[in-house]
């Protein structure tokens, strides 16, 4: 079969079997099985291009093994989530959102047929490689089982929480969720990079990055994490968004350690350094905050940022930059002196004094300086602001 005879009889049997699913979810009332429907059929697509492609023996038979075990593994776990549990809180969402109307419902299950299509694109690649073997292969394969192992991990963590009736209503944060909001995406999106690997000598090889790309924008900002996370803070509130804060989203990483927000005053310099490595931030942040960044890079960082907020201000000419000022200074007059002063209070207890003392001049001034010709020192800065600030709010002594 040619490429499009193997992608009309994979949508062909989609077609079918997303019509038995919704009918299917119309007698059970649960439209979770669109998700095993589409976990089979993702293993179905890994078989027809693996029997069907035009490659070498032993990188379509790494992509038919590696896509149906994937896809057959998670096909039975979600299988059993649909079977002993109710609706998927998305589904009952969607259900209540659309008051249950059964046509668009068909539509969605066709659009998860379609979404099938689409991801049977890396399989397609990987099985048009010719090559008999490279060294990409054993990667491959490598990537590959990392995610498998990884993804069964995860599920079967958050399984055992979800089965603890003690533990309803609260946020997992044990295992792998420990370090990541949503683990179990994170491996299924490091999946689709073994087919990349795979297909590495492919004439179809640029196809197969559609894999990654494509799982990562719909894991990002389609279905995956933004239906899941609104759900979570329907049904758990508070707990999860202190579980936002202080767990990385989708990539790995060591969350920072509960620490209590007050410092002793006498806090050392030395102390100072280990309370910046215990309380640094999720993610690039903090790969920052605990010196993994180059100060270098930092400082292109901050100068960026600072010459687009310039040019912002430029922007339409000096008409429309005169326009900005005397809305900004009508916004400051009608403005209260100090806003935010709770959490600005807040704020200065996590970190001690000595932060401050290393960091600012005499006055310990950190809102604003004047550098009315860029020679001058901090301490002279410091003072030339407050000197201003006492001219203009005409303040004088008596």
């Amino acid at each position: 079969m040619t490429p499009l005879q193997t992608m009309l009889l994979l949508a062909a049997v989609m077609v079918v079997l997303m019509t038995a699913g919704w009918l299917w979810q119309r007698k059970h009332r649960n439209a979770g099985i669109v998700d095993v429907l589409w976990a089979s059929g993702l293993g179905i697509a890994a078989l027809l291009m693996a029997g069907s492609g035009s490659g070498a023996t032993l990188p379509r038979l790494l992509t038919g093994g590696m896509g149906c075990l994937w896809a057959a593994r998670l096909a039975v776990h979600l299988w059993h989530r649909v079977r002993s549990e109710g609706e998927d809180g998305r589904y009952r969402y969607l259900r209540e959102h659309w008051q249950g109307n059964q046509g668009k419902f068909f539509a969605f299950f066709q659009g998860q047929a379609l979404i099938v299509l689409l991801f049977a694109l890396p399989f397609m690649a990987a099985a048009a490689n010719p090559s008999s073997f490279s060294i990409g292969m054993p990667l491959a394969f490598l990537i590959w089982l990392t995610s498998v192992i990884g993804e069964s991990m995860a599920d079967r963590q958050l399984a055992r929480h979800r089965a603890d009736a003690t533990q309803r209503g609260k946020t997992f944060r044990g295992g792998l969720w420990r370090y990541s909001r949503h683990p179990n995406y994170f491996f299924e999106w490091l999946h689709w990079f073994a087919y990349v690997v795979l297909a590495i000598g492919s004439p179809l090889w640029w196809l197969a990055w559609s894999g990654p790309i494509v799982m990562y924008a719909f894991l990002r900002w389609v279905s995956g994490i933004p239906f899941t996370e609104a759900q979570a803070l329907r049904s758990r509130g508070e707990d999860y968004r202190d579980y936002q804060r202080t767990t990385p989203m989708l990539i790995p990483w060591f969350p920072p350690p509960h620490l209590p927000l007050e410092t002793p005053m006498n806090t050392t310099v030395a102390d100072l350094q280990a309370l910046a490595a215990d309380r640094a931030a999720p993610g690039l942040l903090g790969m920052a905050e605990r010196g993994l960044v180059p100060d270098a890079l930092i400082r292109r960082g901050i100068r960026r940022l600072c010459e687009q907020r310039l040019d912002a201000c430029k922007q339409g000419g000096a008409e429309a930059e005169l326009a900005r000022h005397q809305a900004l200074i009508q916004s400051l007059t009608r403005a209260p002196l100090a806003v935010h002063t709770e959490e600005a209070n807040t704020q200065h207890y996590e970190v001690p004094t000595a932060f401050f003392q290393q960091c600012l001049g005499s006055r310990l001034k950190y809102s604003s300086c004047y550098f009315a010709t860029g020679t001058e020192t901090l301490d002279q800065a410091e003072q030339a602001m407050l000197e201003r600030y006492a001219e203009r709010a005409q303040l004088a002594d008596g």
